[in-house]
């Protein structure tokens, strides 16, 4: 019988996605990644991952794509131009919420604090 892990993709490779890319490549699947600062895949690679030349390149070595970016901003950098490369993809992620919304407050139990207010 087979144990052929699931090829993924790790697309920024900062502190968590370089992380992210050794757990894959360490617990056996085949792992592309790609960073637009190539030097910063070096670790990665030299346990086994695949440095892919462009991000359209990246998302087509496997089924699955993670992308850690720093924010939007990168984000929309990275993938509106292979958009159609990814149409179809299968997600994990949930529906992203608008930018302008501020996040919603962590639920927590009522204040207990008592405030008193003086007029002078």
């Amino acid at each position: 019988m087979s144990t052929t892990q699931s090829p993924v993709t790790v697309i920024g490779l900062g502190p968590m996605g370089e992380a992210l890319a050794s757990a894959f490549v360490e617990a056996g699947h085949p792992t592309t990644v790609w960073n637009r600062t190539a030097s910063k895949a070096e670790a990665v690679v030299a346990k086994g991952a695949v440095l892919a030349a462009s991000p359209a390149e990246a998302a087509a070595a496997s089924p699955l794509v993670v992308v850690c970016v720093l924010d939007y901003d990168a984000s929309d950098a990275i993938l509106l131009p292979i958009a159609d490369t990814l149409r179809g993809a299968p997600s994990s992620t949930s529906p992203p919420t608008p930018r302008t919304a501020p996040a919603p407050p962590p639920p927590g139990p009522p204040s207990t604090a008592s405030t008193t207010s003086t007029a002078r």
